[in-house]
Parts: structure tokens; sequence; C-alpha cells
């Protein structure tokens, strides 16, 4: 892709204001950083890096490093020394100090693709003023040290796209599903709103400042993968500097600040709030599960094809698969989900053939490889999974589905589950395996 010509005079105002908060110790993990916005497609942008409590040598690795970059970049580079406050107090500095439209938060041990910066002006130019957020991968990272004593970085595993979800309001008043890296928030919000950084929070701050800054602004999304939030296996992280009863304090107080002020939510919301409030009063007590959009699988002929869902109307559960193929079907297998400890809730699979004839399936009259409680379908394991095997072959013109997805699985349901579950898994996927013979032979 072709960079956008945009440059960056600092004597006018920048689209993007870069913050990222360093002590100079990862000097490797910040050189990927630099180098990834040397590669943005859209250049208009500045970095303000924020040397927090830096030594002597973490200050001289520091100017090394931002040396090493090209001309044109380190003219967007402000050095801003912090030395004082905990790890919350560098952001506050760098947002009072951002000179453009939006503020963005990259640490020195994340990564950007190219689009970054060209997914979050699109979203700002559609949508002004708002919140603008884009998908995130997350991915195990780890250090490497060679024969030499050098250090490294390499991935210790796949991206997970847990983060490559629409923002959802009430999933993010119980945790926090947004990575800093991947969303920027309008100037005007922190500077002129009066919206700022908890600087007593010493983890969990930037989910703090997003919610309150989403409450007044409201949020835009984009489905652009932009970023990768880099989970650390065997270095020093935020999880391992801060122990678990830290993190959770600063969760509750949290929670106690959402408690504490009204909510205006958008169009959309007012079912989901039933469903939970019915969920609730049937013994269910329970909270949205991550939204994902459901994947299909479909056995014809030539082999098994997969397909994505599309979501019908901004809001609803409601979920079609477009481009089914023009061959006879056996069987499809829908996976609702990738994790476990989740309930369905009020599951509607509707196949309509090339003829124009109807076929519903509920709980009832699909096989699972969970637990089901009248027209509730229990997950207790990981891979979730609806099969429906055909009487007979058929062409298929539109599959749509519809449910809710709760978390976590009632523990006294559990409990119950628990004595006759295994049985009929493995009796399912015993079942699997023995069609899987049938049909290759």
């Amino acid at each position: 892709m072709d960079r956008l010509d945009t440059s960056c005079d600092t004597a006018t105002r920048p689209f993007l204001s870069i913050v990222t908060r360093t002590q100079g110790t990862r000097p490797v993990a910040l050189k990927d950083v630099l180098l990834c916005l040397t590669g943005q497609t859209d250049t208009d942008f500045e970095l303000l890096i924020m040397g927090h409590k830096l030594t002597p040598e973490g200050r001289k690795s520091l100017d090394q490093i931002i040396g090493e970059t090209p001309a044109w970049l380190q003219a967007r580079i402000r050095l801003i020394p912090v030395d004082d406050g905990n790890r919350t107090r560098p952001l506050c500095v760098g947002y009072e100090s951002a000179r453009g439209s939006y503020i963005a938060t990259l640490d020195d041990d994340d990564l950007v693709f190219d689009n970054w910066v060209e997914v979050f002006r699109e979203l700002a130019k559609a949508h002004p003023g708002t919140v603008i957020h884009a998908n995130c991968v997350a991915q195990n990272w780890e250090q490497t040290t060679d024969a030499h004593g050098r250090k490294g970085l390499r991935a210790a595993a796949p991206p997970d796209t847990i983060y490559c979800i629409p923002f959802n309001y009430l999933n993010q008043l119980a945790t926090n599903y947004c990575p800093p890296v991947s969303f920027a928030l309008p100037a005007h919000a922190y500077q002129e709103l009066g919206i700022r950084f908890d600087e007593t929070l010493t983890t969990t701050e930037d989910w703090d400042l997003l919610m309150r800054t989403v409450r007044q602004c409201g949020v835009s999304d984009s489905d652009s993968v932009t970023s990768i939030y880099r989970l650390w296996v065997n270095a020093e992280n935020s999880h391992t500097v801060h122990d678990a009863k830290e993190w959770d304090t600063n969760y509750r107080r949290i929670r106690d600040k959402f408690m504490s002020e009204p909510w205006v939510l958008p169009p959309g919301y007012t079912d989901q709030i039933a469903e939970l409030v019915l969920a609730h009063e049937g013994g269910r007590t329970a909270q949205l599960a991550v939204e994902r959009d459901p994947e299909l699988l479909i056995e014809t002929a030539a082999g098994t094809v997969w397909f994505a869902a599309t979501r019908d109307v901004p809001g609803k559960r409601e979920w079609s698969f477009a481009g089914l193929p023009d061959e006879p079907v056996n069987w499809l297998r829908l996976l609702p989900t990738r994790q476990g400890g989740v309930t369905v809730h009020d599951l509607r699979i509707t196949l309509t053939n090339t003829e124009g004839a109807r076929s519903t399936f509920s709980p009832a009259n699909v096989a699972h490889n969970g637990i089901r409680e009248g027209n509730l379908l229990h997950f207790i394991g990981a891979a979730p999974e609806l099969t429906i095997s055909l009487k007979s072959s058929q062409r298929f013109k539109t599959i749509t589905v519809s449910y809710l997805l709760t978390s976590p699985v009632n523990k006294n349901v559990v409990k119950v589950l628990t004595l006759f579950s295994w049985p009929r898994i493995l009796a399912y996927r015993l079942a699997r395996k023995l069609l899987g013979v049938v049909r290759g032979s």
C-alpha cells in the first residue's frame, strides 16, 4: 500500500498524537515499535516518548534508538522525561502535552500494522469526535538470548482473536476487552472536557479512562485488525510487577465508579439487558460472553467448506451465512464460539433450501457436545459445537442463526451437570468419529 503523503509540520496540528511510555529497559521491543511507525501508510502523527524515571543508561539508550530512525520520523518525535509518579503519571503528562486531534497510547512492547494510523483517520473522518476503536489480536511472545548473549524477541504462539470483537458497552462495563493500542480518544475530551487519567490507579488506568470518555463521546468501530497486543511469557510485564490483590483492588474501584455514574446506551442494548435479567431471574446469574461471530462448517461431496457469518442487524444477535455452495449438503456444524464455560440461550437455526422450504432447529433437535437444560445448552469444555445431520442431501439458499451467549455457567448447574456430562460428551465424540469412518469408507 502506498504511503499517504501527509507531512507533519510542528507548526500545525497533526491528526494523531502517539504516547509511548518507557523506562528504556526494553530497547529491542522499542525498536520494533519505531519500525512499525516507520512503515505507516498515513504519517500524519507525532510521537511522544515518555521516559519514566530514566537511569543515565536508559536515557543514553533512548537517545541512541531515536537517533537510528529516519530523519522524517525523528522530526515527529518528542522525548519527554517524567521523574515522578506511578506508571499512570507519564500517560497524564503525555496526553496533556499532545498536539494532535486524537491521542493513542502505544506501549513500548506492542506492535502496530501499517494501517494503524490510516484506519483511525478513516474512523475519525466518518465519526468525528467519537472514541475510535479497531480490532486487535493478542499473542504470546518471549525473550531470547543467543550464544553470544544478544537479546531477541520471538512469537511463542499464533495470534488470538479474543480482541477482534465490536465494542460492547455491557461487556466493557464488566471487564476490559480493548487493549490500549486498539483505540484512540478525541483530544478535546482529555484537554477540554477534563476526562483525565486517575493517577491513583496503578493498573487498568486505560480501561477507566476509555469508559469515562465513551460515556461522553460514544464510540465508532472498525473491523480491521491493526495491532498486536503482546503477552510476555518470560519477561517483566504489568502482571508480574503488580500482584493479584492490587489488580483486584483497582478493578473494584473502577466498577464502583461505573456504579456512581448514569449511563446512556445506544440503540440495540435493551434486548441484551432484558435477556440478562431473565437469565438472572431463572437462577442463571451470568454476564454476556465475549461475542464473536459464529462459524459454519458444511460437508458436501467435494469436501468440508468453512464459512464466516455476517450480522444481519447491528446490535441484534442474528447472523446469516452467504455464498453457500450450489451443491447438496450432507451435514453442517455450527461453532458459536471458541471458549468454554458458556451457556447458549434461545438457539434457533433456520435452513432455507433452494426450493424455498424452511427447516427450523432448536436445542431439542440438534446434536451437540454440551448438556441441554430445557431451551439452554451448557458447554463446560472448550470449543462448543452444534451439528445437524440431514436425512437427505439438500442445496441451501440461506442459513440463519440466532442465540444469546452468557458466561460463566452457573456454579450449581455445573455441579449437577458434571456428574452426567462426560459420558454424553464422550458418546458425542465417538459418534462423530464413527460417522467419519462410515463416510470415508
